[in-house]
């Protein structure tokens, strides 16, 4: 019954979480993710992509940074969900794209290519050449694979002439 309990407050701190993520209210977000932690609840997978969610509708990305760090601390690797929400968040910020990539090869086991790839198109997006090129190099040096990227979306032809 107790275990029942806590789930349906984490369920509410969620909720609430996401609301205010919908408003981009940030700082209420993240003051009710740390009031959830206070009451007991652990910061698992929902209230954490609730939380990435609010970053991102706010337009922050040093979250991401955080949260990872979070995880780095406890010994426990984030989820896949969170992970990517992490690196999609962390993506709309050169600088924070750049502290995520060195977050994830300072953690445990490797990085996954599909956040590396993430990563890499992001700065390279931003025109950060240098820090693209860092990642691929990293990637070279611990024999991952970056997957190709994703396909440019095609260019509208103008209305008249011919395709």
């Amino acid at each position: 019954m107790h275990t029942a309990g806590l789930q349906a407050t984490q369920d509410a701190y969620i909720r609430l979480i996401e609301r205010l993520g919908k408003r981009c209210d940030w700082g209420r977000a993240l003051e009710v993710f740390l009031a959830m932690q206070m009451a007991g609840c652990e910061a698992t997978r929902g209230p954490c992509l609730a939380l990435l969610g609010a970053a991102e509708a706010s337009g922050r990305a040093r979250p991401a940074v955080e949260l990872l760090r979070a995880y780095d601390e406890a010994g426990t690797p984030p989820d896949e969900d969170v992970l990517e929400a992490a690196v999609r968040v962390a993506s709309s910020s050169a600088s924070e794209a750049r502290a995520v990539w060195e977050r994830l090869k300072a953690g445990p086991g490797q990085p996954e290519p599909g956040a590396a790839r993430a990563l890499h198109d992001a700065l390279a997006r931003k025109g950060d050449a240098s820090g693209a090129e860092a990642i691929a190099a990293d990637c070279r040096q611990l024999g991952i694979a970056l997957p190709p990227s994703p396909p440019a979306p095609a260019e509208p032809v103008p209305a008249g002439t011919a395709a």
